[in-house]
């Protein structure tokens, strides 16, 4: 007798409020590497992308606020823009989600969903 599969799992909310570590490589893609701290802060409205460039001593910052504006703004120069969507709730993922199945990424096992066919999270 055959079993049905699994159910795909539901996505977990992201915490209201939290610090995060990212550290991203772009250089495949002609850019750099990038250390950024990221504090998620979702009752406030808010979210700070604190990014370092490999070998570079002043930091990037992009604030981003729920309504869409971002400021980025460095020792020497700041700029804002406004994007079409602001900060993402909490529960970002939970309508209109795919779920891909799992992955084993550096050494952790995860899951993998898209959403709006470019995000992958």
């Amino acid at each position: 007798m055959r079993q049905a599969p699994a159910p795909s799992p539901v996505p977990t909310p992201w915490p209201e409020q939290f610090h995060a570590v990212v550290f991203t490589n772009l250089t495949e893609s002609g850019g750099r590497l990038q250390l950024i701290d990221l504090y998620y802060d979702w009752p406030g409205g808010r979210n700070l992308n604190l990014i370092r460039d490999q070998l570079s001593g002043d930091p990037l910052y992009d604030v981003e606020w729920t309504n869409g504006t971002s400021y980025f703004f460095d020792s020497a120069s700041c700029h804002s823009r406004l994007f079409p969507v602001g900060l993402l709730p909490p529960d970002w993922l939970a309508a209109g989600a795919v779920y891909l199945g799992r992955e084993h990424v550096d050494g952790f096992d995860c899951h993998l969903w898209t959403k709006v066919d470019f995000v992958w999270y």
